[in-house]
């Protein structure tokens, strides 16, 4: 009796054991997909992230954009992906083997050969991002963060905060480059095409929150500069103390809309200098419009009488912030850059309302399914 009361506990203490063993689960990263080269102007080696990852597609198409020029773009779906990056110099093949531990922290070493000679080699290996927490030992920081980041390095130094708008590339008539600035100066009366004007700490902070809100200090570029190019575009780049961000922007009525974004903040000289600027601009705003509805092929259109709700936050960001209901369904509503449209929501929030807009279905992460409304009019019940 007393072998088998033994026997018994033995079984007990061996179960026990086996039963409190959990096997760690470590996902699968990959790589799904990779890209490599070699380039032999050196100062390009600078562009690639210090992080060593991209988890945006704006930072993508710009190292696209530098490293393999002339190369389609390809597409990936930084809901899912995200992309390590590593260099080596000279003219060399780059070696990568990324792992993941049960920690969610993604560990990768640089190798190369070892040839010598002018430039260096890049390498881009596409991972899946999911479980992912760290790279290298130091926490992924998704673009939200990093735009939030750089308003707050922005209004640190606010009191010495610039904005420069200077515009480059061949053209039949001069166009106008405009700075506003903190800091006080003298007005330059050499350059008639040169703009300046004065802004408060006030406006400044109202002009970092609006690029943030336009995603424009993510995308934003820490080490280019301005390098001249046939065709037209203009260069905005900020600085504040050491802090410096630029970014090249679009010809197109993406440009002329944000810059009618940011003369909406402002006021005296500074309003009449950018009013200037944007009237060089009102030119083109009949073609670039007639380009972007011609990129629209297929479409819904649609008119929702509903209650407007606004100022909303969703799991993973996953929102525009702004919604419309009508008979039980919900809509999000994409106000683009109309500050018209924005100032009219905040107003109108918790009201019936009229919306006529475009709708489109997108895919998300924590929300599956999106249906939004590209408003294109909103007005109330008696306009």
């Amino acid at each position: 009796m007393a072998c088998k009361n033994i026997a018994f506990s033995i079984t007990l203490c061996l179960t026990a054991v086996f039963t409190s063993v959990t096997v760690a689960t470590v996902p699968d990263i990959g790589p799904t997909r990779t890209w490599s080269g070699k380039i032999r102007q050196k100062a390009l080696q600078k562009r690639a992230p210090k992080a060593g990852y991209i988890n945006d597609a704006a930072t993508l198409s710009q190292l696209w954009t530098a490293w393999r020029p002339g190369k389609k773009l390809p597409t990936v779906d930084f809901s899912k992906k995200m992309i390590l990056v590593g260099t080596v110099p000279g003219p060399n093949l780059v070696i990568m083997r990324p792992s993941i531990n049960d920690s969610g922290d993604v560990k990768f070493s640089v190798a190369g050969t070892k040839m010598g000679g002018p430039g260096f080699g890049y390498k881009l290996v596409v991972i899946n991002s999911n479980g992912v927490i760290k790279v290298n030992g130091k926490k992924v920081v998704t673009p939200a963060q990093r735009s939030s980041n750089r308003a707050q390095e922005l209004k640190a130094a606010v009191k010495s905060f610039q904005l420069h708008l200077t515009f480059t590339g061949e053209s039949d008539k001069p166009y106008y480059d405009l700075l506003l600035s903190v800091p006080e100066f003298a007005f330059r009366r050499d350059n008639p095409f040169s703009l300046q004007g004065n802004i408060t700490t006030t406006q400044a902070i109202k002009i970092i929150d609006y690029l943030k809100a336009e995603n424009m200090l993510d995308q934003a570029d820490i080490t280019g500069g301005l390098k001249k190019q046939p065709q037209p575009f203009y260069f905005l780049r900020l600085q504040a103390g050491k802090t410096y961000f630029s970014k090249q922007l679009h010809w197109d009525i993406s440009m002329l809309q944000h810059f009618e974004g940011i003369h909406s903040l402002l006021d005296g000289n500074a309003a009449k200098s950018m009013k200037t600027l944007i009237a060089r601009l009102s030119g083109h705003r009949r073609e670039w419009t007639a380009a972007k509805t011609a990129s629209i092929k297929d479409s819904v259109t649609v008119k929702v009488v509903g209650k407007l709700r606004t100022g909303l936050m969703a799991i993973g960001a996953e929102t525009t912030g702004t919604t419309i209901t009508a008979n039980g369904i919900t809509w999000e509503l994409e106000l683009g850059k109309q500050t018209t449209f924005r100032k009219e929501a905040q107003q109108l929030d918790g009201k019936q309302v009229i919306v006529h807009g475009r709708l489109e279905r997108k895919q998300g992460v924590e929300i599956q399914e999106r249906w939004i409304v590209t408003v294109t009019s909103l007005g109330t019940l008696d306009k």
